[in-house]
């Protein structure tokens, strides 16, 4: 599996992964909020109409739902789980290639689940400077904004209140749309650093050392990791302009976070410079690990 929070290129990433590790096929369940995108009809065709449309739309399916429902005491983990193999196995089911790398931000939402529906399956986390991070998803328009079409979705995207996080649930409602990335930065990795620290078939990576040049040591790292699993070793071809296009640019004028306001570097040091430290990132006032 390959997890992140979003703006990683993870769906481009997994589709090179397969390419470079003989006998693998790469799969991607996009979330509810983008099915309608052209590049996803064939999806609806391989997942099916209803696991696709209906029932995410009345959140009887799909990872996000299922996890939120699931932190909200409104699923047992032993439904969570039946979803979840329910949709997988249907289709899962009908590749012939033995490895499959499936790379999906939404299964953060049921990440702590995944040793009990496959225990042999590994997980790579990809994780990003939230100084790039946050303008990226500023640049890409709606997320976490008044309009973001996840709202007309229940249960919608994560709050402080929803996770139990006391220390910024009386603030939320006076966060910016930067701020509440800030936040979800923060919530995201947090969770998926856990995860990582507790199961020895999870690694993470930063997007910075993937993608410094056309074939970086960490991308080569990361092949060969998925490449051997569940006791069999793939083999590896890894073409040397593997990691030189990045497909997760999109088009805005927000600032650099060197054009931040004092206000808004404050907001990030506070809420995610002790994990940034973690990561070996420099946080806006210009800590490190």
């Amino acid at each position: 599996m390959l997890v992140s929070g979003g703006r990683t290129g993870t769906q481009f990433f997994g589709d090179r992964i397969s390419l470079a590790i003989s006998q693998c096929f790469s799969v991607h369940d996009p979330d509810v909020l983008s099915i309608f995108l052209k590049r996803n009809f064939s999806r609806i065709r391989a997942f099916g109409f209803r696991h696709m449309v209906l029932d995410r739309v009345l959140c009887r399916a799909g990872l996000r739902s299922t996890g939120q429902l699931l932190l909200r005491g409104k699923l047992t983990d032993a439904e969570a789980i039946r979803r979840v193999r329910l949709a997988r196995e249907s289709y899962y089911d009908r590749i012939e290639e033995p490895l499959i790398v499936e790379s999906n931000t939404q299964w953060l939402h049921v990440l702590e689940l995944l040793p009990s529906i496959w225990p042999q399956a590994k997980v790579v986390v990809i994780v990003r400077d939230p100084r790039t991070w946050i303008r990226s998803w500023l640049n890409k328009g709606f997320h976490q904004r008044p309009y973001d079409p996840a709202r007309w979705f229940p249960p919608g995207r994560y709050t402080p209140s929803m996770v139990g996080d006391n220390e910024w649930e009386s603030d939320w409602v006076r966060l910016d749309t930067f701020g509440r990335l800030a936040w979800e930065w923060r919530y995201v990795y947090s969770r998926l650093r856990k995860f990582v620290r507790e199961h020895r078939q999870a690694e993470i990576y930063r997007f910075e050392d993937l993608f410094a040049g056309p074939l970086t040591l960490e991308m080569r790292r990361l092949v060969e990791f998925a490449a051997n699993h569940d006791g069999r070793e793939f083999s590896v071809r890894i073409p040397s302009d593997f990691g030189a296009i990045v497909k997760n640019a999109s088009k805005g004028n927000a600032a650099d976070w060197s054009g931040w306001s004092r206000k808004q570097r404050g907001l990030v040091e506070s809420m995610c410079g002790e994990l940034m430290a973690d990561f070996g990132y420099l946080t806006p006032t210009g800590r490190s690990s």
